[in-house]
């Protein structure tokens, strides 16, 4: 594995040179290709979560997922070195346009990169850590492109002078103290294969930084293979979107099976429409000698605060008929399952109602269920994985069912769980599944 720099974050406060901010490259088409690789890596914080010890009850997964339908528009980042922000409000147009649906999202680039730089303490580069787009997202938030465009902002200032300097925004400082701005409530470390994986097919994307050669330029058929034999020159961010266990492809001599969706931020002219896959041995990779991988980091969000924490908790198992609310034990009429097909748990429907406090019917001639809470209100149907939330449309995973053997009602726990504010911890080792209210 040849190596021309290695991108790792810099002493704070001092300059990162990437040599990518000064050359360009051709693509296949023969088009000139001076997007920067400017991404830093991420210290590693012994604080963060992590996403495998945060998930729901698992079970076998599908072989394809795809979060493509819900991407915001793709964004052409061009000459600037803000991959890192780009990626990150790609992640939370996609998350809010899954959670309302009425609209796509387009979030701006510019506002967070502003923030993330304001946050790193890192002036003399455009580039940063997918932790410090984390925090921002969770702490600044993020608003929408219109009062913040990305095109305010002089691409060629900082080569010609080294500052990072920020426009002004398109509204009042008065203006911009009230304006609508969307968060991440947390953020987990997502460390292998297997929790990318988990991640999407709980509908969470994951932010992925790789450290790639001249190959990013010029992907095969919207394919990117392994940075092997070439020199390595420098760190991108992009948007994991999906993965397919069955698409082969022979990129560069070399064979490949299972890819990662990702979406990028160089234009819809750029890989399949501004989308691109790479295979699973990107992630797991090691060379022989050093251990030394591809993947810089890799994080996702989560519905879970650390204050949640200190609340009130419902505790149940797979297969047991005995649950605990707030250390009170409680008897279930049918025991939590695990549907094989999707690795949904079900709980039973009166479960829903006693202990999460919500008001349950049943309309057993429509087959329809009804779920009221102060928060919302959630209408289900037997065998249909679209719900209603307060009269609007959201898809689940896993659609209600009907028991044959105890004529019991089972329900997907996650879906309204969430949906009614609460966040759910899944302990493989245990089968346990927690609530917190």
């Amino acid at each position: 594995m040849l190596c021309r720099s290695a991108p790792t974050a810099p002493e704070r406060g001092h300059a990162a040179d990437n040599g990518t901010d000064r050359q360009a490259f051709k693509s296949k088409g023969g088009k000139e290709m001076n997007e920067p690789l400017t991404l830093l890596k991420s210290p590693r914080d012994e604080r963060d979560w992590h996403y495998g010890r945060i998930v729901c009850a698992g079970g076998e997964l599908p072989a394809r997922v795809s979060l493509r339908q819900s991407c915001g528009p793709i964004r052409r980042q061009g000459k600037s070195g803000f991959c890192h922000s780009f990626a990150g409000t790609a992640l939370k147009n996609l998350q809010e346009t899954q959670d309302w649906g009425e609209r796509k999202y387009n979030f701006s680039p510019l506002g967070l990169a502003r923030a993330v730089k304001a946050r790193d303490g890192i002036a003399f580069t455009e580039g940063s850590t997918l932790l410090d787009v984390c925090k921002a997202l969770c702490s600044d938030g993020v608003f929408d492109e219109v009062f913040y465009p990305f095109a305010s902002y002089d691409q060629e200032n900082f080569k010609k002078t080294g500052k990072l300097t920020f426009p002004p925004m398109a509204v009042s400082a008065e203006e911009e103290a009230h304006l609508p701005k969307y968060y991440c409530k947390n953020y987990a470390r997502v460390d292998t294969l297997e929790e990318v994986k988990r991640a999407l097919a709980n509908q969470n994307p994951v932010l992925l930084g790789m450290t790639c050669s001249e190959e990013i330029y010029s992907p095969t058929e919207g394919c990117i293979g392994l940075p092997l034999g070439t020199f390595l020159i420098g760190g991108h961010a992009v948007l994991i979107i999906g993965y397919d266990d069955t698409k082969e492809r022979m990129i560069r001599g070399r064979h490949y099976k299972g890819f990662l969706e990702c979406q990028n931020s160089w234009g819809e002219d750029w890989g399949d429409k501004g989308f691109f896959w790479i295979p699973y041995e990107y992630i797991t990779y090691r060379t022989k000698d050093l251990g030394m991988g591809f993947v810089m980091d890799m994080y996702t969000t989560i519905d879970l605060a650390r204050e949640d924490l200190q609340g009130t908790a419902v505790e149940l198992f797979i297969g047991k008929d005995k649950a605990f609310d707030d250390g009170k034990e409680i008897s279930l009429d049918q025991p939590p399952i695990v549907d094989e097909k999707t690795g949904r748990t079900l709980v039973p429907l009166r479960f829903v109602g006693e202990s999460l406090g919500c008001r349950v019917e049943w309309l057993a001639k429509s087959r329809r269920i009804i779920i009221r809470s102060r928060a919302h209100d959630i209408e289900l149907s037997i065998g249909s994985q679209t719900a209603l939330v307060d009269g609007g449309k959201r898809l689940m995973e896993q659609a209600p069912i009907l028991d044959e053997r105890t004529g019991r009602t089972l329900v997907p726990l996650r879906f309204i769980a969430q949906t009614m504010g609460h966040a759910v911890l899944w302990d493989g080792e245990r089968k346990k599944i927690t609530i917190l209210k």
